[in-house]
């Protein structure tokens, strides 16, 4: 008798552990239902990852990242921490058969900053070309203009020449009309000019406008308004009479998992200044009000936004590549660290 009592206990047992093996589980209304997963991972390592306010998962420099499968579908409290940084928090459902997917944006929670100059400058723009920057000072004689490297911290040199002998300055107007390889064309008081620098030397000049339309074109407009990524996967634009910042999925397949949508709207404001944080193409560094903000695309759960620097009305810039962020606030220059210097935890 009781052996027959084992075997019909075994049988019966049988078909739930393949089930379970299968990745099926009972849920609340002991109904079965297919499992899914979850991953999560972190660009800083040493992160806490918890799921349901439970730590699974220290990051390191090797692991980024884990992997959580046979989970139940239904909505997780996902949350990443690590000293020093604003926590990462979302609310993130898991659906059967599939694997919900998520990389959090960690932004210091102070501003690890260090002043490189402290003058009167009001300008602030970065080459797309080189890492490079144009800064426009403040002095008695008008509002002059000049090139500088934020590494290794140093100003370009004006050289006179036949076309302008004194560096270029303005008493009124000024404007960028646009980046060139090695250069700039700006307008100054209505006048065009094209100035040429020599990084090696670490001089600038002014050189024969050429080919140059001394007209801002519609590309040159464009340009202001509009980020690609280096992929060429995403597009994000300003559009100033909407007051939209909008981010685009450009290839033609399924979007990753940080669009819901192949666009979603950002934020509603007046954009000053925008562009892609380091290392990321789901998210941007942008300035309205008097903050420097990050914003990921991510809206699951609700979009998440950072402030890395609040001033007066500051401005940013970044280098081709650069992990570190350059602000411009009441005239003075100041380097932001974004990410842990080299051999910290």
């Amino acid at each position: 008798m009781l052996f027959w009592a084992s075997v019909a206990v075994f049988a019966a047992a049988v078909p739930m552990s393949m089930l379970y093996v299968l990745g099926y589980r009972l849920d609340e209304n002991f109904t079965l239902q297919k499992t899914g997963g979850l991953y999560i991972s972190s660009p800083v390592a040493g992160s806490e990852i918890s799921i349901d306010k439970k730590i699974v998962k220290r990051t390191s420099i090797l692991q980024s990242g884990i992997f959580v499968q046979s989970l139940r579908p239904r909505a997780y409290k996902i949350s990443v921490k690590k000293e020093g940084y604003r926590a990462w928090e979302k609310e993130l459902r898991v659906l059967p058969q599939s694997v919900t997917e998520a990389r959090a944006l960690l932004v210091p929670e102070e501003p690890n900053a260090e002043v490189r100059w402290r003058g009167k400058f009001d300008f602030l723009a970065s080459s797309p070309f080189e890492p490079v920057f144009l800064l426009v000072e403040e002095r008695e004689k008008g509002n002059f203009l000049t090139f500088y490297l934020p590494e290794p911290n140093e100003f370009v040199v004006f050289e006179p020449s036949d076309l302008l002998a004194a560096s270029p300055s303005f008493k009124k107007d000024f404007e960028l009309m646009r980046w060139r390889q090695g250069g700039a064309v700006v307008k100054l008081d209505g006048k065009i000019r094209r100035l040429s620098f020599d990084l090696s030397r670490r001089v600038f000049a002014a050189v024969l406008l050429g080919s140059e339309s001394p007209q801002k074109t519609e590309t040159d407009a464009e340009a202001k308004l509009t980020r690609i990524d280096g992929r060429e996967s995403t597009k994000v634009t300003f559009n100033p009479q909407r007051r939209e910042l909008r981010a685009f999925w450009l290839p033609d397949r399924i979007p990753p998992h940080y669009f819901q949508t192949t666009e979603e709207l950002l934020v509603s404001a007046d954009v000053r200044n925008f562009e892609f944080y380091p290392a990321r193409r789901d998210a941007v560094i942008a300035t309205f009000d008097n903050t420097v903000w990050a914003i990921e695309f991510d809206s699951r759960g609700g979009r998440i936004v950072q402030p890395l620097y609040k001033g007066k009305q500051p401005d940013f810039a970044l280098t081709p590549g650069g992990r570190d962020l350059y602000v411009l606030d009441d005239g003075i220059l100041i380097k932001l660290f974004l990410f842990p210097k080299e051999g910290a935890g």
